[in-house]
């Protein structure tokens, strides 16, 4: 394994020393390693990179987690077979490691800035960013859900079954049809919603610099997170009004320190300044998985138009992330 997947201390932001063994695959990417898996590789490259990583999982030298949203977007093909086979890859390529949901990673990560503010010292990274357990990647509520009870075997709590290994599968088969495809509808229309209102946003700012969007962002972080910026400095004695008196230089680098909510800031800036591609509804699910990804992954894998915006809005080098376009490129870590 080479230098870069070993434990290393992130330079530019400080973060605390921690071990680094997780690689990140965007669905695509998870779908082209389910091909080569299942003897139809898209490229021949693809297949030598699903022996190595293979081979480097047994071994425990590298993690692949899948989040919620690999989970949901699974869930979107339509033919059984497709989502069967795909899932039976993600059980035996993450071996039930999971990456957080990023609304419970955030606020970790704005008390970890609160604290590196206003008393000094490193910065910490979130601790709580990789678990086992698909629960792990929904969060404590999906413990609640009704349908639950359904999919746990008997004698077993959800939370025990779903920290059981190789259970994709099993969550993937017991899935109803109806709830699937209100779910891919409900996502569906709320990413064109989305997409759509971004495009006419864009549009209405186009002539601001990058700059005064990047604050627009900032201000509209502090609003939505304004209860956990509360709770995070009540704890070093500063209240709201002071923090917010601060100045706009303190909060734009406060905002830096917090990872996943500055690399949000960033891609969204990036993507919303290529004026010749229209915001896609899929893009939602890429940055999802790039606002963790890239702070806490050793490796990401994406398409060309990420990788791309990793290496323009230099957060890559920011958090020392390495950045690959396919699977062909990875096989050269490995």
């Amino acid at each position: 394994m080479v230098d870069r997947l070993k434990p290393r201390t992130r330079g530019s932001l400080g973060l605390v020393q921690q071990q680094e063994r997780y690689i990140l695959l965007d669905q695509n990417h998870w779908i082209y390693l389910a091909k080569a898996f299942h003897g139809a590789p898209l490229r021949q490259e693809h297949l030598e990179t699903m022996l190595l990583l293979e081979r480097a999982v047994d071994d425990g030298s590298v993690i692949l987690p899948i989040s919620a949203i690999h989970l949901i977007e699974l869930m979107k093909a339509e033919s059984p077979g497709r989502r069967t086979r795909l899932a039976a890859v993600f059980d035996r390529f993450c071996t039930s490691h999971f990456v957080a949901p990023w609304w419970a990673v955030a606020p970790v990560e704005i008390q970890n800035a609160v604290v590196h503010a206003y008393s000094g010292g490193s910065l910490a990274a979130a601790r709580n960013v990789f678990g086992t357990g698909f629960l792990f990647a929904f969060g404590a509520k999906a413990a609640k859900h009704p349908e639950n009870d359904a999919i746990s075997p008997r004698g077993l709590t959800f939370g025990e079954f779903a920290a059981l290994p190789g259970r994709i599968l099993d969550v993937v088969s017991a899935y109803s049809e109806r709830a699937r495809a209100r779910q891919n509808q409900s996502i569906a229309e709320m990413n064109r919603g989305d997409a759509t209102s971004i495009d006419s946003y864009r549009r209405t700012s186009r002539r601001s610099t990058t700059d005064a969007l990047r604050q627009a962002k900032f201000a509209r972080y502090t609003f939505d997170f304004q209860e956990e910026l509360k709770s995070a400095l009540s704890v070093v004695q500063v209240s709201l009004a002071d923090f917010l008196s601060s100045g706009a230089r303190f909060l734009t680098e406060f905002w830096r320190t917090v990872p996943s909510l500055y690399s949000d800031c960033e891609l969204t800036l990036y993507r919303n300044r290529q004026w010749s591609r229209q915001v896609d509804p899929n893009d939602f699910a890429d940055i999802g998985h790039l606002v963790i990804g890239v702070p806490y992954c050793s490796v990401v894998v994406v398409e060309r138009f990420w990788e791309r915006a990793l290496e323009e809005t230099l957060l890559a080098s920011h958090f020392q992330t390495t950045v690959c376009r396919g699977l062909e490129g990875l096989a050269a870590l490995l």
